[in-house]
């Protein structure tokens, strides 16, 4: 019997990483190990800091149907692969799966509501009120072009869009 892969993803509290679990049922007697491929729309790949200088991070059977990815200290579009290997290395089942990560631009939207909680003023201000509306649009539009468009490249320029009001906070709120 082959394997059917299937796995889900979530990002939990800490906006910096993802976790991934593997739903895959089946078996194959050759596929001896899991590894989990994240590529960005630019080719880039992203491993969890223990994985070296590889292009994947290992996700041997041993460790459970979950693995945390530590890839994210902005938010990213990310093409997520998980692959079945045999002994050498080399891939025999995999499925790949878009996803837009925004935790880090969430936290950062949710500061800017307490700023607005602590300072109701704020609402007085043309400048802060157009820029945090065009800030919480890059997000959701981000995560549109990803689950209803499925492009990376789309989302991922509107969430360097987005960090570009991350990084100049004092010119923007």
């Amino acid at each position: 019997m082959a394997w059917t892969l299937a796995f889900s993803v979530s990002q939990g509290v800490d906006s910096t990483s993802f976790v991934l679990t593997d739903q895959s049922t089946g078996s194959d007697s050759n596929a001896v190990s899991r590894r989990v491929v994240c590529t960005l729309n630019d080719g880039t790949t992203l491993v969890n800091p223990d994985a070296g200088n590889s292009a994947y991070t290992p996700f041997p059977f041993s460790d459970g149907a979950t693995i945390t990815m530590y890839v994210l200290p902005i938010d990213y579009s990310i093409a997520v692969e998980l692959q079945y290997v045999d002994v050498n290395g080399t891939a025999l089942y995999s499925l790949s799966q878009n996803y837009c990560f925004t935790g880090n631009d969430e936290d950062f939207d949710y500061s800017l509501t307490q700023q607005l909680v602590g300072n109701q003023s704020l609402l007085q201000d043309t400048n802060y009120v157009t820029n945090r509306f065009a800030f919480r649009t890059l997000i959701d539009a981000a995560t549109q072009a990803t689950v209803i468009g499925n492009s990376i490249n789309s989302s991922q320029f509107l969430l360097d869009l987005a960090q570009v009001y991350v990084q100049n906070e004092p010119n923007f709120f």
